[in-house]
């Protein structure tokens, strides 16, 4: 009959105590791995968190570059043809300013030329109003027309400036008549009609004879 196991094998007990023992260090040893794989993974973490940060501050540094480069290029082009604008505004307003000067010269010749002509009008025009705007009728001048119409008026008297000449025909038509009437009365009358005559163109012709005026006219 087999015999009867009272207690437990050393053997046993020592073999599963190295197998646990072994058990528990590679537990600890895979936990210590584990550990250390996760704080390697959160290490590399924060780097690569590091490293993005700085990527990113490195590209708003270079973008902040870039826009101050852009506002001083805008700004620099802004002076440049604001430096042009003005240029051209110069340029622009000196030539409006010859334009001006031009024309106030052109105005000027203008004016001048004008006066010349006009002067030259009032030389012809006053040589013509000397000319014709004088009327002289038997040594009566006129310069207006109330003048001319006077001087020409039939109904003023006229005066006779040259009665020596109308008396010496009336005398001749005297002798002529009384010679045809009779030949020997010619030397008698000769100087009494010759008197008479005389006496008659002194005198207010209205008061002298019909025959005589009309022989005197």
């Amino acid at each position: 009959m087999p015999k009867k196991f009272t207690g437990e094998n050393s053997k046993a007990v020592a073999a599963r105590s190295r197998k646990e023992a072994a058990k528990k260090v590679e537990a600890e040893k895979k936990k210590q791995e584990e550990e250390d794989a996760y704080w390697r993974d959160d290490d590399k973490g924060a780097l690569r968190k590091q490293q993005r940060k700085e990527e990113q501050e490195r590209k708003r540094e270079e973008a902040l570059r870039r826009r101050q480069e852009n506002r001083l290029a805008h700004d620099e082009e802004l002076n440049s043809l604001a430096g042009k604008a003005s240029s051209s505004i110069k340029v622009t307003q000196a030539a409006i300013e010859a334009t001006k000067r031009l024309e106030e010269e052109r105005r000027k010749e203008e004016e001048r030329e004008r006066l010349l002509k006009e002067k030259k009008v009032e030389s012809e025009s006053d040589l013509l109003e000397e000319n014709v705007n004088r009327l002289e009728v038997e040594g009566e001048s006129a310069r207006s027309v109330s003048e001319a119409i006077k001087v020409l008026s039939t109904d003023s008297p006229v005066v006779d400036r040259h009665p020596e000449k109308r008396l010496k025909a009336a005398y001749l038509v005297c002798l002529k008549f009384l010679f045809t009437l009779n030949a020997s009365l010619v030397g008698v009358l000769n100087r009494g009609c010759f008197l008479s005559f005389t006496r008659m163109s002194r005198i207010d012709r209205k008061a002298q004879p019909d025959f005589v005026r009309g022989v005197m006219n």
